[in-house]
């Protein structure tokens, strides 16, 4: 991994949403803006800063995937004593949201039309 490469790659896909929901290994889970999110290069290694419910946590980058849905980030700290599996997700706001929700009602009654329009052409 080259961590110039590496944390531009990252760097990029954070700038891409405004607001992500960070997921550990334990199921735990904290939203951040991406502002609060701090990817780090120094001595040829990559560092990860982010808060969460114990304040504000240091993390070393071992890896990382890039998915469809967000960002697979293998961390540790401590000498590798301590190890997570974080996942960062894209938050979407409530407005778009709730045009999703309406976009998908809107089409089951579409469906449900056309079925009712097929079984009895009369109505």
């Amino acid at each position: 991994m080259n961590p110039v490469t590496a944390l531009a790659e990252i760097t990029e896909i954070l700038k891409s949403n405004n607001e992500w929901l960070i997921v550990h290994a334990s199921g735990k889970s904290f939203a951040l803006q991406n502002r609060e999110i701090e990817f780090t290069a120094e001595r040829g290694k990559i560092s990860l800063g982010l808060l969460d419910e114990k304040g504000f946590q240091l993390w070393r980058v071992a890896d990382y995937k890039i998915e469809k849905d967000g960002l697979i980030i293998n961390v540790s700290r401590n000498f590798q004593t301590e190890t997570d599996r974080i996942k960062f997700v894209p938050r979407i706001s409530a407005g778009e949201l709730s045009a999703a929700v309406e976009l998908a009602r809107l089409e089951k009654a579409n469906r449900i039309a056309h079925l009712v329009i097929a079984e009895n052409p009369q109505s």
